[in-house]
């Protein structure tokens, strides 16, 4: 009985299937650890300037919650405030994915980036001349979430460019942890803060630490493309091409063949 699984008969039947095998197990050689990955200078600089910037992110949301309630002393507001800063990250999850494909991602990065700066640095100054309103800060609020939507797709986009491929899992994990290490911090900082400058030192926090991942995502040097792979679907039908070659009943007949023989 032939094995049907014996390596020299695909070889014999595709000679370019063994090739792509061999290529895909090189690729699939074990990536380094988690931390290892850090060893990529710009996947380093971009993951330590996001958490900062997420940090003051929560900081603003931390202050500007405060200020609303402290204000109104209303959870509705409270409640209409998360939903203008959350929102625009639901409702323009598509239309950003179409922007950040059609135009290139640094740029659709960069004016996202700057709508945020502009909402936060208004914040910052609407409370240091003392004329903060509940009215201004939802605005602010949504204006904020907006350009988050568009950033956050053009970030998420930068990761795999920025590491092999085969490391791309260990970038995203990282990355998801300095988003909770964020969620953790940045509420803590914020109490301080508030404590001892008030909301405007949170606003003017968060303000700069976008400048700062602005200013790295910028700069960060993205790795050369690398050579696509043969897709799974070409994978599959990749040893069922010699069968286009033969005639329906004689491809009918081997394959009753090879059935009969498993």
């Amino acid at each position: 009985m032939r094995n049907i699984h014996d390596t020299t008969n695909f070889r014999a039947l595709d000679p370019e299937l063994m090739q792509d095998l061999l290529r895909a197990q090189e690729q699939d050689a074990p990536a380094r650890g988690s931390w290892q990955v850090l060893q990529h200078r710009a996947l380093a600089w971009l993951l330590g300037a996001a958490l900062l910037s997420n940090v003051g992110t929560w900081m603003q949301n931390t202050a500007q919650a405060w200020f609303i309630y402290e204000t109104t002393r209303s959870a509705w507001y409270l409640g209409l405030d998360a939903f203008l800063m959350l929102s625009p990250l639901f409702l323009l999850t598509f239309p950003s994915g179409v922007v950040v494909d059609r135009f290139e991602r640094r740029r659709v990065f960069l004016v996202a980036s700057l709508l945020q700066i502009l909402c936060t640095a208004w914040g910052t100054l609407l409370f240091v001349t003392g004329q903060p309103t509940v009215g201004w800060l939802l605005a602010l609020s949504c204006g904020t979430g907006i350009g988050q939507a568009f950033a956050n797709v053009a970030y998420v986009s930068l990761l795999p460019r920025l590491v092999p491929t085969r490391e791309v899992p260990q970038a995203t994990a990282l990355n998801s942890l300095q988003l909770s290490v964020a969620r953790m911090v940045g509420p803590l900082a914020a109490g301080g803060v508030l404590l001892m400058l008030g909301p405007a030192a949170c606003y003017a926090a968060n303000c700069l630490s976008f400048v700062l991942l602005l200013v790295v995502a910028g700069r960060v040097p993205e790795r050369p493309p690398e050579a696509p792979t043969m897709n799974a679907f070409a994978k599959i039908t990749r040893p069922l091409r010699p069968l286009t070659k033969l005639s329906l009943w004689q491809a009918l007949a081997r394959k009753c063949g090879r059935c009969a023989t498993i």
